[in-house]
């Protein structure tokens, strides 16, 4: 469970995200949100990730973030299959598949056809 401090943390780090906050770096953002959570200048924000509740919580973050994109994603995919001249279609299918798989949509397809297929089995009748 997160501290006051580490929500602060985590909320201003994930709103700079979110809101495309300009940066020179994760590090520069990172510093930026512990600044706004009250941590001392002195201290190092890279630390602050190590605490396994901050990164659980950006961790989950980031899958919700991904899954909320997942229709998007879904929607260039058809785009791209109604108007396959669409410039730089790759890319889009590309980008639109990693949303989709790293959202758990395509990956849990997957899992459920390799589970159904690594359960079946055959049985051959016996030659006369």
């Amino acid at each position: 469970m997160l501290n006051d401090k580490q929500q602060a943390f985590v909320d201003e780090f994930i709103r700079s995200i979110v809101e495309n906050d300009s940066f020179s770096s994760e590090y520069a953002r990172a510093k930026a949100a512990s600044l706004k959570a009250g941590y001392a200048e002195s201290s190092n924000p890279m630390l602050i990730f190590k605490s396994q509740d901050v990164a659980r919580a950006i961790s989950e973050f980031s899958y919700g973030y991904l899954a909320m994109h997942g229709l998007k994603a879904a929607n260039a995919i058809l785009g791209v299959m109604d108007n396959p001249t669409t410039p730089q279609a790759k890319v889009k299918l590309d980008a639109a598949k990693e949303v989709l798989d790293r959202g758990g949509v395509g990956k849990r397809v997957l899992d459920s056809i390799t589970e159904d297929q690594t359960r079946s089995i055959i049985i051959i009748p016996a030659k006369n």
